[in-house]
């Protein structure tokens, strides 16, 4: 899930438990405005392997829902985390 929102950030990530026989060649999260956002989408790298990940969200839109899922790749193709979803705070009035 999403934490540290705020109104153009947000703090997402998973953990990749096992890696299909193949080694993990990419992993991160992907988000968008969409349900079920894939690496079309944007994707915000994670690193590689097997483990736990965090990855930071930027560029967003105050007041907005997006939604976001970890991914794994590796030879044998990419595997999906499930969609969550998550809504920008409002932009700071100084």
């Amino acid at each position: 899930t999403a934490s540290l929102i705020t109104h153009s950030s947000a703090r997402s990530g998973g953990n990749v438990t096992d890696n299909g026989g193949e080694s993990v060649t990419s992993r991160g999260v992907v988000w968008g405005l969409s349900s079920n956002p894939t690496l079309s989408d944007n994707v915000v790298a994670g690193g590689t392997g097997v483990g736990a990940f965090l990855a930071i969200i930027t560029g967003l839109v105050p007041e907005t829902t997006y939604h976001v899922r970890a991914y794994a790749t590796n030879n044998t193709g990419t595997g999906y985390g499930s969609d969550e979803e998550f809504t920008t705070n409002a932009a700071p009035t100084w």
